[in-house]
C-alpha cells in the first residue's frame, strides 16, 4: 500500500509538471504573454528613459521600441536571424548594466524579435487574432511599465527565447517594400496623430507634483487607464444600428471630428491649468476621452476592404511607419520648443488631416 501511495504521489507530480509544460507550450498563452511583454517594454522604456536621461531620453526610448516594430512589416526575420539578434540584444543588455545607454540598442533588437514571434504565434491559431484580447494584455503590460530596467529586460528575454526555440527553421530574412494607397496614407496620418503626443503626455504625468511628491512610475497606470476605451469602445461603433445608418467612412469622420476637438481643448486646458498652478485634473480626464474618437481607426481598414484595395502587409507597414514618424516628430518638436504641450496641438492637426483626407479623397463602396 505504501508503495502504491508513492506511485500515486509521483504520478500526481508528473501530471502537474506535464500540465505546466502544456500551458507554456500553448500558442494562445504564449501570444498573450508576448503581448504583455510588448506593453511592458513600450511604456517601461519611456519611464526608464525619463529616470535615466530626462525627457529626450524618454522619447528616444519610445523611438527605439517603435523602430523594432518595423518587424514583421515590412521586414520579416528568419529563425536563425532572430536567434542572432536576440543574442546581440542580450549582449547589449549586459553592457547596459554598466552603461545604461546600451539598453537602447538592446531594446530595438529585442523588439524586432519579439514582434516577429508575436506574428508567428498569431498565425498559429485563429483564437489569438482578437484585437480586444491583444489590447487587454498590452494594457496590463503598460501597468507594469514602472518595473522596466536591466533585470526586467533579461526576464522578458526568456519567454521570447522559448518561443523562438520552438519554431521550425524557416525562410531567410525578407523585406516587403510597401505600396501605399490613399487609405494607407490616411492610416499613417492617424498613427502620427497618436504617437506624436501619447508619450509626451505620459512624461507630463510622470513629472506631476502631488502633495509634494512626483507621480513618477505611477504614470504607467494612468497610461494603461487611457487605453481602456481603445480596447472596449470599438464594439459600440461596430453595432449594426450605427454602421447601418452611418457606414464606416462617416463613423470615422464623426470619431475624428470629436477627436480633433478633444485634442485642441486638451492642449488649451493643460496651458490654463499650468498657468494657474493647479493639477491638470480636467486635462487628464480629457486625455482619457481621446480613445472614444481615436478608436474609429478600425474604419480605415474596413473601408479599404469594401473598396477592394486592402493589402494586409501594406496596411500593417503603414501603421508601423506612422508610429515611427509620430515619435520622431515629437522629439523634433521638443528639441526645438522645449515644450511637451505643443505635441498635443500637433496631434490635433494630424487628426484633422486624416479626417479631411478621408472626406475629400475616399469614397466608400456600399456592401
Amino acid at each position: 500500500m505504501l508503495c502504491t501511495g508513492r506511485v500515486i504521489v509521483a504520478d500526481v507530480r508528473f501530471n502537474r509538471g506535464e500540465c505546466m509544460v502544456n500551458i507554456i507550450c500553448n500558442y494562445s498563452f504564449m501570444f498573450s504573454m508576448l503581448n504583455f511583454i510588448s506593453g511592458l517594454c513600450e511604456i517601461g522604456t519611456v519611464i526608464w528613459g525619463m529616470k535615466s536621461f530626462g525627457v529626450t531620453g524618454a522619447l528616444i526610448g519610445a523611438l527605439c521600441y517603435q523602430l523594432g516594430n518595423l518587424v514583421p512589416n515590412p521586414i520579416k526575420l528568419s529563425r536563425n536571424i532572430s536567434c542572432i539578434l536576440l543574442t546581440l540584444s542580450a549582449v547589449f543588455g549586459l553592457a547596459g548594466i554598466f552603461q545604461p545607454v546600451f539598453l537602447y540598442p538592446a531594446l530595438t533588437l529585442f523588439t524586432m524579435v519579439l514582434q516577429n514571434e508575436r506574428s508567428v504565434l498569431k498565425n498559429k491559431t485563429d483564437g489569438t487574432g482578437s484585437k480586444v484580447g491583444k489590447r487587454l494584455f498590452r494594457i496590463l503590460g503598460f501597468t507594469f511599465g514602472c518595473v522596466y530596467g536591466s533585470v526586467c529586460f533579461f526576464i522578458c528575454l526568456i519567454p521570447v527565447a522559448i518561443s523562438l526555440m520552438r519554431r521550425e527553421v524557416d525562410k531567410k530574412i525578407s523585406i516587403n517594400i510597401p505600396h501605399f494607397n490613399k487609405l494607407d496614407v490616411i492610416l499613417i496620418l492617424h498613427e502620427i496623430h497618436y504617437f506624436v503626443y501619447c508619450y509626451c503626455v505620459l512624461v507630463l504625468v510622470y513629472s506631476l507634483n502631488v502633495y509634494g511628491k512626483t507621480v513618477g512610475s505611477y504614470a504607467s497606470i494612468a497610461f494603461a487607464l487611457s487605453w481602456i476605451p481603445y480596447a472596449l469602445v470599438p464594439n459600440l461603433y461596430k453595432s449594426p444600428k450605427i454602421l447601418r445608418k452611418l457606414g464606416y467612412k462617416n463613423t470615422f469622420l464623426i470619431g475624428h471630428s470629436v477627436l480633433t476637438v478633444i485634442l485642441t481643448v486638451m492642449f488649451f486646458s493643460f496651458l490654463v491649468e499650468k498657468s494657474l498652478g493647479t493639477l491638470p485634473v480636467i486635462s487628464l480626464i480629457i486625455w482619457f476621452l481621446t480613445g472614444f474618437g481615436g478608436t474609429t481607426e478600425f474604419c480605415i481598414e474596413e473601408v479599404d476592404k469594401l473598396n477592394g484595395t486592402y493589402v494586409k502587409n501594406n496596411h500593417n507597414s503603414a501603421e508601423n511607419i506612422g508610429h515611427i514618424l509620430g515619435v520622431t516628430l515629437s522629439i523634433i518638436i521638443y528639441c526645438i520648443t522645449q515644450n511637451l504641450y505643443i505635441s498635443i496641438l500637433a496631434a490635433g492637426v494630424f487628426s484633422l488631416a486624416a479626417l479631411l483626407s478621408m472626406l475629400i479623397f475616399v469614397k466608400e463602396v456600399s456592401k
